[in-house]
């Protein structure tokens, strides 16, 4: 199956296809049902559509109600409402992809949301093989979700964070996934 648009691929990650993710409210409804029944964290704000709209992080779930109106106009866009990340908890996060010859990876260690992370900080690797710096930073069932992906989705680029701690809506996994496409 190839992943073509940022709509499709929205579709996939919020119905949890890709594995580990943090948690993805469609409406401020939903996220406001989440709120009402415990969630007690930031979330983040993303236009859908096109690849590079606005993304904007750590903010209260009535900050990003407000701002959501707005970002909507302004952009003519869908609004997904994300749990934030626990940004102080990143080890590692960019991105990697599956060519015919081998795996391209792009990283950063900053504890920062990804686009800023990678504009202070790249590090570019190639190998053969997946490269040790991810299988160093995955956990093992982080690192088998990863091969999965790879098989199911074989030539794909994956965005991925990997943290300190466990994250995310599976048990025992150190690494969300944000993306997978072919775009």
């Amino acid at each position: 199956m190839q992943i073509t648009t940022k709509t499709q691929m929205y579709d996939l990650l919020s119905n949890g296809t890709f594995g580990n993710r943090f948690r993805i409210w469609n409406t401020a409804e939903e996220m406001l049902e989440a709120v009402d029944n415990g969630f007690d964290w930031l979330v983040g704000l993303r236009c859908v559509g096109q690849p590079g709209l606005p993304y904007v992080h750590h903010l209260e779930p009535a900050q990003a109600i407000r701002l959501s109106i707005p970002l909507q106009e302004t952009y003519q866009c869908g609004i997904r409402f994300y749990e934030a990340s626990p940004d102080q908890f990143i080890t590692i996060q960019g991105e990697i992809t599956d060519y015919p010859h081998g795996y391209g990876v792009e990283w950063s260690h900053q504890k920062t949301h990804m686009r800023e992370a990678l504009s202070l900080q790249r590090f570019c690797d190639f190998s053969p093989r997946i490269p040790a710096i991810i299988r160093h930073h995955f956990n093992e069932p982080s690192y088998n979700d990863l091969i999965y992906l790879f098989d199911t989705y074989p030539n794909c680029t994956i965005e991925f964070t990997c943290y300190e701690i466990l994250v995310g809506d599976l048990p025992g996994r150190n690494t969300v996934i944000w993306e997978c496409r072919h775009y």
